[in-house]
């Protein structure tokens, strides 16, 4: 037997497979799959259904692989022409996000590594020149491990907070602590005064602050749901 995985992977990609496309008439398979968050499956399955129901008479699946932070939906059809049937995949695309456009933030390509949240924004963001930085207290600065886990990150991330106490909060955010007493630490109030003032300490275009509501103050929900906060940098031209 070759050895694993180098000459299994040559004798596989040279020898095998092209025997085997030779002495077999073989039809072409597409795969595209879009990636999807802020919604659950069943919710998501709600919204598309009658697109989904339209699917079956174009010779495309769907196929929903839910997964943490993310749904994917991954369409996949056959045929004997490769551009054609891709056409029509990439036309389904197409209507699916005039339905869900808010929701949908990459796509991956079969064969290819599903690509990060994380790296999806960062790439966003060197490309639009533009930098972002953390005020973070429910997420304990777990969101700036991750983009500070990508090669080149300072590129387009300043920094980050983890203001937990309430009084670093206030002494690092300046956020007044009658509104601690009048709204509470997880409140609009707070996490928009936390936003504020962290844009001005980072200078950064874009500033995102979180904060976690406790599921005994969410009346009728099992989910805890967090507050965020979002600051843009406005600078004028003279």
């Amino acid at each position: 037997m070759p050895g694993v995985p180098y000459e299994m992977k040559d004798m596989m990609t040279n020898i095998i497979l092209p025997k085997i496309k030779s002495e077999n008439k073989l039809q072409h398979i597409y795969h595209k799959t879009v990636l999807t968050q802020g919604l659950g499956e069943s919710f998501l399955a709600e919204k598309i259904e009658k697109w989904e129901d339209n699917l079956a008479a174009k010779n495309i699946k769907l196929a929903y692989l839910p997964q943490p932070g993310m749904v994917r939906l991954r369409l996949s059809t056959s045929g004997d022409n490769f551009e054609e049937i891709k056409k029509t995949v990439e036309k389904e695309i197409g209507i699916l996000k005039i339905l869900i456009k808010e929701y949908i933030f990459g796509y991956e390509e079969y064969g290819e590594e599903t690509p990060s949240l994380e790296k999806i924004v960062s790439e966003l963001l060197r490309e639009r020149k533009k930098k972002i930085a953390l005020a973070e207290s429910c997420t304990g600065g777990y969101i700036a491990s991750l983009f500070t886990a990508i090669a080149g990150s300072s590129d387009i991330f300043n920094g980050a907070v983890v203001p937990y106490h309430n009084n670093i909060k206030h002494e690092l955010l300046q956020v007044d602590n009658s509104v601690f007493e009048q709204h509470g630490a997880v409140s609009k109030e707070c996490v928009l005064q936390m936003a504020e003032h962290a844009k001005l300490k980072f200078h950064s275009i874009i500033l995102l602050q979180l904060l976690e509501l406790p599921v005994q103050q969410v009346e009728l929900l099992t989910n805890r749901l967090v507050q965020f906060g979002l600051r843009f940098l406005v600078r004028k031209r003279l």
